[in-house]
């Protein structure tokens, strides 16, 4: 990482911060070619996406249900059978009297039935970590032993799964930049469409007469535009790909140092040196707002948080005898004009419905991604389920919910998860 001239005369303070910066960039092996060559005989599949890599092509994991997609149940990752040992040119045949997969490839003989957590490879017994399950007609198994079974391996990160004959096929260090840019090839969701499209996958996913549903999770994606920073003479922090900024507790601008520090954010002038001095506290009241990262660009200072959770009644998920109360999380990203640093003044609220996962800046457009769980009760057919909602002080007070058709889902067997986006003009 370079540091400007300016930044390393501010003195030690902003030395220590920008080397503990830096140590992510070290590199923890060397590439292994070209990443056509290395996924030239793999098969590159996302968790919850239905969208796959096969010999470096695109293809959809199941041309028949959009909804098969590798999912995480019990801290495992569970892959359908059938489109994994093809990939690799196995054969693959269904019993459905015995509900058994047999899988052959070579002299291998594997058979692995349903709700069993037994695999025969041969006549060698081997036990699975969870049983293999039957989701959307489609029979799932623990990635890495089915990987192994086939004698290949698997490389896993933050969801991404390559299986192929190359052990530590990425550094997932030094190569980030390549693995995001493969993620976003595979990183698909089918589309919700309509409500009528949620409620029959809500349906299909519990069993409606019950005295309690299954928590279903909501990602929410928003964006909104931001001034467009220009160019400058240092290098901004934990910027993994060209022209896409990560938030981080720390930021500089060259000349002063924004900082999360116990609950505030810090504005400390860094240069020249000798008047390096705190100017502002951002402080914000007990129990209402945690800061947890920020972005800055020439005007402005976006701070990124949790807000305090509230208690909602919604009379819309419930039917009209009956009510729904939950405690709603929310995200909150404020927006401060910095240009004039003796005039600090916020000037946006934004808040979105959710626990906040990540963020990225691209040019003048903010991206938040937020999950969402939703604790429901019996609902009838005429009933709304509960979506994801925001707030935009541009617009006015009012929370407004994400419209269906700008929504992504994925299943499993105990969720049901909607990815919705709105961009937000600044």
């Amino acid at each position: 990482m370079r540091r400007s001239v300016n930044i390393i005369a501010a003195g030690m303070l902003i030395a220590v911060l920008t080397s503990a910066l830096a140590l992510q960039f070290i590199s923890h092996g060397a590439p292994k070619g070209s990443v056509d060559e290395r996924l030239g005989n793999a098969a590159v599949i996302y968790v919850n996406s239905n969208l796959a890599l096969v010999n470096n092509k695109e293809t959809p994991i199941d041309s028949e249900n959009e909804r098969i997609a590798p999912f995480v149940e019990k801290n495992r990752t569970l892959v359908p059978i059938r489109f994994v040992s093809e990939c690799f040119g196995a054969e693959v045949s269904w019993d459905a009297v015995s509900s058994t997969a047999t899988i052959k490839l070579k002299n291998k003989n594997i058979k692995i039935t349903a709700d069993s957590s037994e695999m025969y490879v041969n006549k060698n017994l081997y036990y699975l970590d969870v049983p293999a399950a039957i989701v959307n007609k489609r029979m799932f198994v623990p990635l890495r032993a089915v990987s192994e079974a086939l004698g290949k391996e698997v490389f896993y990160d933050r969801g991404l799964i390559i299986i192929s004959d190359i052990a530590d096929i990425f550094d997932p260090v030094s190569e980030k930049s390549v693995l995001d840019g493969i993620i976003s090839r595979v990183n698909k969701l089918p589309s919700v469409g309509t409500k009528e499209n949620l409620m029959q996958l809500l349906k299909e996913m519990t069993n409606i007469g019950t005295a309690r549903k299954n928590e279903a999770v909501t990602n929410d994606v928003s964006a909104w535009a931001v001034s467009e920073a220009e160019g400058t003479n240092y290098s901004e922090t934990n910027v993994q790909v060209q022209g896409v900024d990560e938030a981080d507790i720390v930021k500089t601008d060259g000349s002063y140092i924004y900082q999360v520090s116990n609950g505030n954010v810090t504005i400390t002038k860094a240069a020249p040196y000798k008047e390096l001095e705190i100017i502002k506290k951002i402080s914000f009241k007990e129990g209402s707002f945690t800061p947890q990262e920020l972005y800055i660009d020439k005007e402005h200072l976006i701070i990124i948080g949790s807000v305090y959770p509230v208690y909602v009644r919604d009379s819309n998920v419930i039917s009209k005898s009956k009510y729904l109360t939950y405690s709603q999380n929310r995200l909150a990203a404020y927006i401060y004009d910095i240009s004039d640093k003796q005039n600090i003044i916020l000037t946006r609220e934004i808040e979105l419905e959710g626990n906040y996962v990540s963020s990225r800046k691209i040019g003048n457009v903010l991206y938040l991604v937020a999950n969402c769980g939703l604790n429901y009760y019996i609902y009838n057919e005429e009933d709304v389920p509960p979506v994801p909602i925001y707030r935009d002080s541009a617009v006015g007070d009012a929370y407004m919910q994400i419209p269906y058709e700008d929504k992504k889902i994925y299943t499993s067997r105990s969720q049901a998860c909607l990815s919705g986006s709105r961009c937000f003009g600044f």
